[in-house]
């Protein structure tokens, strides 16, 4: 995984510190997958459906939400940006994009910030914890994570700073992929 281009606005040790969350999180979803052999390489949307226990189901896609979630984060920074069609063609520009992500950030506390284009190819976002289940019905393509503990040991209380830093390093290059 390639966490270069957040060096650009996250310090090396609180990076460190959710590599190693996620690399706990994969470990006892791991633990999960030996102990309830149903629920092995399944998506969100599979679990969901399957017939076990609700508790044990539930820790399933609690947990396979909270590493999709930060391997989503963790690859929606790029040093290289590019011109995006999809966001030129929705947006007047992708500023205007990054504004209005921005606005809505700043109103959000203990979530994750999901970017996901619809099926005309627009960019779309939503804002989700684990209970909202909304994790299951759309498949982000981008995410910031707007937990405090992000940016806290960088910004203390200073979510205006971060946020500006993090959305200009975002690969809204992404936003260009083609729905299958």
């Amino acid at each position: 995984m390639d966490i270069n281009a957040m060096n650009l606005f996250l310090s090396e040790g609180n990076i460190k510190r959710h590599l190693e969350h996620l690399r706990e999180a994969r470990l006892r979803y791991s633990i999960l997958e030996k102990s309830i052999p149903e629920i092995k390489g399944r998506a969100p949307t599979e679990l969901v459906r399957l017939n076990i226990n609700r508790d044990v189901k539930d820790e399933a896609i609690s947990q396979l939400w909270y590493i999709k979630a930060h391997e989503c984060f963790f690859s929606s920074f790029t040093e290289q940006q590019t011109d995006n069609v999809n966001v030129l063609k929705h947006y007047s520009s992708k500023e205007k994009l990054l504004y209005d992500l921005y606005t809505e950030a700043l109103e959000r506390d203990h979530c994750f910030l999901f970017i996901y284009t619809d099926r005309n190819g627009t960019p779309r976002w939503i804002f989700s914890d684990k209970s909202d289940g909304s994790f299951i019905r759309y498949e982000p393509i981008l995410a910031i994570d707007l937990y405090e503990h992000v940016y806290f040991l960088d910004y203390g209380f200073d979510k205006k700073h971060f946020l500006r830093n993090a959305l200009s390093h975002l690969k809204l290059s992404s936003l260009d992929k083609e729905k299958k």
